[in-house]
C-alpha cells in the first residue's frame, strides 16, 4: 500500500533510471548515517554515565569505611573509658588519622564540595579525642591502680516477715 504510493511518485519523476536510483542510494545511505552518529553519541552516553558510577562507587566504599572508623571510635572511646587502659587511646588515635586520610580521600575524589561548615566538620572530628584525652586524665587521676571490691553488709532481698 505505502509502497505502491512511492513507486507511483518516484515513477512520476521525468529523469532517468540511473539518477532515481543513486538518489535511493543516497537516501539509505543517509539514512544509515544517521543511525551510526546517533548510536555514537548514545554509546558515549552510557560511557560518561559508566564514569559516574564509578566514581560514586568508588565514593560510597569511602563513605562505608568512614562509617567503619565512626563506629570503631565510638567503641574505643566507649572501651578506654571503662578500662583506662592505655593501649584503647593509642588505637583511638591510629583510628582517627586513618578517619582524617579517608576523609581526605573523599574529598579528593570529587564526591563533597567543600561547604562553609568545614571548620565544624574537623572541630567535631577532634572533639572526640579532646574529650577522651581530658576524661582519661581523670580516670587516671582518680581510678585507684586495682579496683577495690566492696561488700555489702546489707542483704539485697529484704525479709517480708
Amino acid at each position: 500500500m505505502a509502497f505502491r504510493a512511492i513507486e507511483s511518485r518516484v515513477a512520476g519523476i521525468r529523469a532517468p533510471l540511473r539518477v532515481k536510483l543513486q538518489i535511493g542510494f543516497l537516501l539509505v545511505i543517509g539514512v544509515l548515517l544517521v543511525t551510526g552518529v546517533v548510536s555514537l553519541v548514545a554509546i558515549a552516553g552510557i560511557r560518561e554515565q559508566t564514569l559516574d558510577l564509578e566514581r560514586m562507587d568508588a565514593s560510597v566504599h569511602l563513605a562505608l569505611g568512614l562509617d567503619h572508623s565512626i563506629v570503631l571510635q565510638e567503641h574505643l572511646s566507649s572501651m578506654f573509658l571503662l578500662t583506662a587502659e592505655d593501649g584503647y587511646d593509642t588505637k583511638l588515635v591510629a583510628e582517627q588519622k586513618r578517619f582524617r586520610e579517608l576523609l581526605g580521600q573523599l574529598g579528593a575524589k570529587g564526591a563533597t564540595r567543600p561547604e562553609r561548615g568545614s571548620r565544624k566538620r574537623s572541630a567535631a572530628t577532634s572533639a572526640p579525642r579532646i574529650a577522651c584525652a581530658s576524661f582519661g586524665g581523670l580516670v587516671r587521676r582518680q581510678r585507684p591502680s586495682r579496683p577495690t571490691w566492696r561488700r555489702s553488709t546489707r542483704s539485697p532481698i529484704k525479709s517480708r516477715f
